[in-house]
């Protein structure tokens, strides 16, 4: 059938929109929950399609702009402003015009993004799908204050606003909350940064040493300590003679502690740092750089830092270890179960193998054995010797062990000792009564179940015998069954002299010759079918029974013959003692349970006995732990930097090694004493700034500090070069966290000093003190970051500090800059009073008459993407150069 059917359909409309999926929502401005966000700039949404916000729009107004049918507005939180159950009012003391933008202007605040790449075309097809190069943005142009709470709604834009609405609802589809901090951006609070050269004080201490105790002379004395950072120019003072006194009274100690003089006892002395790394516990057998670390009291400063963090924390630290050991303790409690069950087995197995007196029994005890043993190197195994001997395979089962063991009933009866009774049998002196022969013409039988516990036992049939029974049972006359269903057929006369009764049953005795057996019926009533065809059927049955007879009776003639008579005594092939030496040499029951285990424990070779040790390694950087405790135990003085200041600092290395020594010590014998399975002698945590680098691929690495301390050679590493490291404090580093620092090196134009255009030097560790404190270490020598003073030498490097590029946001800046040629340098204080209508920006007021020389092509108002052209604030970058920071 063809034609037409009427039907009804219904178009969806604005009204239908119940919400936004949130997966549409691509990114906010700020994120929710945000509590400082930057007052100078404006709240925005990114949505996943770029079309979103004109999918349900009306026909664009005489001037060709579209009004988005969604749009961003924030309110404040306050009296009057309500978001509950997907709902904006705003009621009085509240105002519309001060809460939502001029309507008439929201075409202005709407607009798309396309990514392209550099000096590339605008992929226009990734307009109409969501998830490529193209997102469409809804920009809120409310004018935030410092520290308020707002809400940002997109809402619907039908049935509009005019701003003198007493009371207002509306639906919205998505929100987020959010606050705002003191005022300055970026850019702003970069600008703050001054540099500050450390003074030559910062990064050590002096410590009093004139009354050190464990028996050491007294004397007025300090000692300058370094830390992990110092001032570039600082200069640690020489030890004095005093300190290198208390380093031997320790050395003493710790000797005493080892091996105390005699008639005395073993006295506590103070850790001797590195024993559990190097298991040199006495001072005569360490390696001179463990000598060299003890006895330095500067060294043994820092060491005992590093086992203070430890044991501040020591739970966080034991834990992270248990989680990266996995499975070690499972598979080691099965280990030791494994090796517990082989050690009994074999006790139990030389304590019965070396108590037997004849070497002849050791035979029957490893019978389960013998096919996995040979007697020697090569050749068959005992199993198979034993199989092509003359000794009966029977003599070595345990049933047969049984009973000549001991003082058994048969060792009494041949009057000889069990142990000798084997070799006797091997021999041939004693043999067991041969089995009989059966007749070429016989078949035997073993007990057939004629009726409910009787037994008819028929040791031998002849062919004659099973004709003869045949024949007797096809003439049996059959009888009725119990309860006939049909006529009973004409009785034949009977065979036998009397009719078929209940015979009881009885047992056939053992016949003396063939003639007389007779066959006699096997139960106590023959049941027959009474039709002739099934006669018939039965008799072919009973033909096939004594077929079959026939040729299970030639089968155990043809098989069942006696043991031939030409095998050797296995005694003569292999003597019993050589087969015992060679049984007891060859029962490793370790080879069997580790086979097990091995089946058992997956990924692990399991090769003998020894626990799993676990080896992991901690890659948390402990500066950050040193620093909790005291941030000054890292860079004493720093607490004297300014605010809004930089500096640049010299790592110790002498320190991190020494400190890394301390807390693999704690480490090591707390995880000793919980029993944690480890390897003895690791080292378990490796970093203390938290290095990194990039490999080949781009990837990032984590680069340690140290070696492996058990590695090391006896004098010590060779010691690591200083590193730079740029200290910063400041609101910048406060504020934006994620900021991005790297280094570039300079050139010289005249006799200035320029970024030049080499690849920037990424950082090799960075981490923050507090929360407005940063230290950034970069693999840079002094010298080279400084540079010359002259254009005869060369330029040195910048440090850069720079926004994070990866969200454009929009905004004017924070304060005015005179004479601003470009729309970036417009400030929220060059704006008129008439560029706003209460609190929100206009496209329409003396702005948009503004001409900025720099870029004449961008007009406020003009259209969205002109708008967004121009409140787009581009990531901001300063730069310093290290010459300033070292002066």
């Amino acid at each position: 059938m063809h034609g037409q059917v009427p039907t009804q359909l219904t178009a969806f409309g604005l009204g239908d929109v119940q919400g936004i999926d949130p997966r549409a929502i691509a990114r906010t401005v700020p994120r929710d929950g945000a509590h400082d966000f930057e007052p100078n700039m404006l709240a925005s949404v990114e949505l996943a399609h770029p079309g979103m916000p004109w999918w349900l729009s009306g026909p664009p107004d005489p001037a060709g702009h579209v009004t988005p049918w969604i749009a961003l507005v924030v309110v404040e939180v306050g009296p009057g402003v309500t978001v509950r159950d997907g709902q904006l009012e705003i009621v009085t003391p509240a105002s519309t015009k001060l809460e939502l933008p001029p309507f008439t202007q929201l075409s202005a605040w709407a607009h798309t993004q396309v990514t392209s790449t550099q000096g590339g075309p605008l992929d226009t097809a990734s307009l109409g799908t969501s998830g490529g190069a193209a997102r469409a943005r809804l920009v809120a142009p409310r004018k935030l204050a410092p520290t308020r709470s707002y809400i940002a709604c997109v809402i619907p834009t039908t049935p509009g606003w005019t701003g003198t609405e007493v009371e207002w609802r509306t639906p919205v589809y998505f929100s987020w909350r959010f606050s705002t901090g003191e005022g300055g951006d970026f850019a702003s609070l970069a600008r703050r940064l001054k540099p500050v050269p450390l003074d030559a004080a910062v990064g050590h201490r002096q410590v009093d040493i004139s009354t050190p105790g464990w028996g050491a002379p007294s004397a007025a004395a300090t000692l300058d300590v370094p830390f992990a950072l110092r001032a570039p120019k600082a200069v640690v003072d020489v030890p004095p003679a005093h300190a290198g006194a208390i380093g031997d009274v320790i050395m003493t100690e710790l000797e005493r502690a080892v091996k105390p003089p005699e008639g005395q006892v073993p006295t506590f002395a103070p850790p001797f740092y590195g024993a559990a790394a190097t298991r040199a516990e006495s001072v005569a057998v360490a390696p001179a750089w463990q000598l060299a670390l003890n006895q330095d009291i500067r060294q043994r400063i820092a060491a005992g830092l590093g086992a203070d963090v430890i044991r501040a924390d020591v739970d966080t630290y034991v834990d992270a270890a248990w989680r990266q050991a996995g499975d070690a303790e499972p598979i080691n409690h099965a280990i030791r179960f494994g090796e517990l069950a082989a050690a009994v087995t074999l006790r139990l197995a030389e304590k019965h193998l070396a108590s037997q007196a004849a070497d002849a029994d050791v035979l029957a005890i490893a019978r389960p054995l013998l096919a996995r043993m040979r007697a020697a190197t090569s050749g068959p195994t005992l199993a198979a010797a034993i199989e092509a001997s003359a000794m009966p395979s029977a003599a070595l089962s345990s049933s047969f062990h049984r009973l000549v063991r001991g003082a058994g009933r048969l060792t009494q009866n041949v009057s000889t000792t069990a142990g000798n009774l084997l070799a006797r049998i091997d021999a041939g002196a004693i043999t067991g009564e041969p089995p009989k022969r059966l007749a070429a013409s016989a078949a035997g039988f073993d007990s057939i179940a004629i009726a409910a516990n009787v037994a008819t036992r028929l040791e031998l049939a002849t062919p004659a015998l099973v004709t003869t029974a045949a024949a007797h049972w096809k003439s049996v006359t059959p009888l009725p069954p119990p309860h006939p269903t049909h006529p009973t057929p004409p009785v034949h006369p009977p065979t036998h002299p009397t009719p078929a009764t209940h015979p009881t049953p009885t047992r056939m005795p053992m016949p003396t010759t063939v003639a007389h057996l007779t066959p006699i019926p096997i139960g106590e009533r023959t049941h027959l079918p009474p039709l002739a065809s099934e006669l018939q059927l039965v008799e072919a049955e009973i033909d096939d029974l004594a077929a079959a007879v026939r040729r299970h009776q030639q089968y155990i003639a043809t098989h069942l013959t006696p043991k031939g008579d030409t095998r050797l005594p296995l005694g003569s092939v292999h003597s019993f003692g050589e087969i015992r030496a060679a049984i007891q040499a060859q029962f490793t029951p370790q080879r069997g349970v580790l086979a097990i285990l091995q089946s058992r424990i997956q990924g692990i070779a399991v090769a003998d006995f020894t626990p799993v040790a676990a080896a992991p390694v901690l890659e948390h950087p402990l500066v950050r732990a040193l620093a909790t405790r005291a941030p000054a135990l890292v860079m004493p003085g720093l607490e004297t930097m300014p605010p809004n200041s930089a500096a640049t600092a010299i790592s110790d290395p002498d320190f991190v090694r020494a400190f890394l020594v301390g807390a693999n010590e704690q480490l090591a014998r707390e995880l000793l004493w919980r029993e944690f399975p480890g390897a003895l002698g690791h080292t378990w945590l490796r970093t203390f700034w938290g290095r990194v680098a990039l490999g080949p691929d781009g990837s990032v690495r984590r680069v340690a500090d140290i070696d492996a301390i058990s590695e090391w050679p006896a004098q010590g590493p060779a010691p690591l070069p200083a590193t730079l490291v740029l200290a910063i404090r400041g609101d910048v580093i406060h504020r934006y966290p994620n900021a991005v620092i790297y280094a570039l090196a300079a050139n010289w134009q005249g006799t200035n000093r320029v970024i030049g255009d080499e690849a920037p030097v990424a950082p090799v560790f960075a981490t923050s003190l507090g929360s407005d404190l940063a230290l950034i270490g970069f693999d840079l020598s002094e010298v080279r970051a400084r540079g010359g003073d002259t254009p005869s030498g060369p330029a040195g490097y910048y440090f850069v500090i720079a926004e994070h590029p990866h969200e454009p946001r929009f905004g004017f800046a924070t304060s005015a800059i005179s004479g601003a040629t470009s729309w970036r340098d417009v400030a929220w204080s060059d704006l008129a009073d008439t560029d706003l209508d209460g609190n929100h920006l206009r496209i329409d007021g003396p702005l948009a008459q503004r001409n900025l020389a720099a870029e004449p092509a961008l007009q406020w108002g003009r259209d969205a993407a002109h708008v967004a052209a121009i409140a787009l604030r581009p990531p901001f970058r300063v730069a310093i150069h290290a010459s300033t920071l070292m002066r």
